[in-house]
């Protein structure tokens, strides 16, 4: 086994060459805890350099070595395309887990990848990569980190490659689609009415979220549904009728009586159907309707009778008419 013969290996150095041994044990975590190359250079009394010198040597030997077995040339087919290595690939390889991932695969020119904000699976990136790679995967942990509870889409981050690479080394991220978030026990009711919306993509009212939160076993009521919509500034409300849509969206919030106001500073006059026609660009209304709104404007001091013709007009200050 490939695997095995490493490990004789990694064994060989240690009668061999003690000191080497111990650099490698100490740098990646064979029989000593893992330390940086400052540490393992205070440890031999030597200094960081030589240290990594004689790290970059030993590791050269021992691939030399390896290219004697028969299975070398299948393992270094299996990561030499590949810019991220996962531990569960390795597993899923060699049939086990082993302490001496690491060190294998620094042989091939590979580092482990730290914990950038958030806790990862263990994995291994290739060094001959740009290093743009670990800054891209710095700020896309970075801004998730400071987001736990929000819901993202994957169109939103340039080099959509390396950041489904970086979903994939995060266990507690789950994605569907071109959307991805913490697991659902990990976040709040309102990212599931956020993922809910954009799942929908249109305008739902305010019962379809208390349903959906009810389906995934989360308790609210109309008061709770409407406090959390009001106070979180993705949502926006469309007028008086109950439905929400996203802020995103550029939805008009404005209501049918506000609408049929705006009308009249925009036209002289109009027919009763013709301001229908005008509140119907951001809503389905009846004629009805707007002529309430406008009988409501009308005693209230908005608007007068100034001809009692067929039809009716009424006039809006200044010298704004309506027909009706």
């Amino acid at each position: 086994m490939f695997l095995e013969y490493f490990n004789k290996l990694i064994q060989n150095t240690k009668l061999s060459d003690e000191r080497c041994f111990k650099i490698l044990s100490y740098r990646f975590n064979i029989e000593h805890e893992e330390s940086t190359l400052t540490e393992v250079a205070q440890i031999l009394s030597i200094c960081k350099e030589r240290v990594r010198q004689l790290q970059n040597h030993n590791l050269e030997n021992i691939k030399n070595n390896l290219k004697k077995h028969e299975g070398y040339n299948e393992f270094e087919d299996f990561i030499q395309n590949k810019l991220v290595v996962m531990e569960q690939q390795l597993i899923d390889y060699f049939g086990c887990e082993s302490k001496l991932f690491k060190i294998l695969l620094a042989c091939f020119g590979f580092q482990k990848i730290p914990h950038l904000y958030v806790k990862t699976i263990p994995a291994w990136i290739n060094r001959k990569a740009d290093k743009s790679i670990l800054k891209t995967f710095n700020y896309f942990y970075k801004t998730i980190n400071q987001k736990k509870y929000d819901i993202f889409d994957i169109n939103d981050f340039e080099n959509q490659e390396l950041i489904n690479i970086a979903i994939n080394l995060n266990p507690n991220i789950i994605k569907t689609d071109n959307l991805f978030q913490f697991k659902t026990d990990l976040i709040s009711n309102n990212n599931l009415v956020y993922k809910f919306l954009k799942w929908k993509n249109k305008i739902c009212h305010y019962n379809e979220f208390i349903n959906h939160l009810e389906n995934n076993n989360r308790v609210t009521n109309r008061h709770n549904m409407l406090s959390l919509l009001n106070t979180d500034k993705r949502f926006s409300h469309i007028g008086r009728s109950g439905k929400w849509g996203l802020v995103e969206w550029n939805l008009c919030t404005k209501t049918v009586k506000q609408l049929t106001r705006e009308f009249f500073e925009i036209h002289e006059s109009g027919t009763i159907n013709e301001i229908v026609n005008y509140v119907s660009q951001q809503y389905k209304v009846k004629k009805g309707t707007v002529k309430t709104y406008i009988q409501s404007d009308k005693q209230s001091g908005k608007y007068e009778i100034i001809a009692n013709s067929n039809p009716i007009k009424y006039g809006s200050v200044p010298n704004r008419t309506v027909n009706v």
